[in-house]
């Protein structure tokens, strides 16, 4: 029997240039930025509304971007944000 160790998730990603993309949160409490595309995930970090991320990549569905904000990345979902 071998062991194996769990994978951690992937997403499928769309091939398309994304990483000019600016996206500005529209969420009137902020968002909250995640380690993983779903709100089962840990919160990293919580952004401000108005404040400008950059989209580094998305999930197929593109209801998840993965964003760079300042200094840490992850995952905020799109319906509050403006592209």
């Amino acid at each position: 029997i071998q062991i194996l160790a769990p994978t951690p998730y992937k997403i499928k990603v769309e091939k398309e240039k994304l990483s000019d993309m600016v996206a500005t949160i529209i969420a009137e409490n902020g968002l909250c930025l995640r380690k993983g595309p779903g709100t089962e995930y840990e919160i990293i970090a919580v952004v401000s509304k108005d404040k400008t991320v950059t989209v580094l990549d998305k999930n197929t569905d593109s209801e998840w971007l993965y964003v760079k904000a300042d200094t840490e990345t992850g995952y905020m979902n799109r319906a509050y944000l403006s592209l």
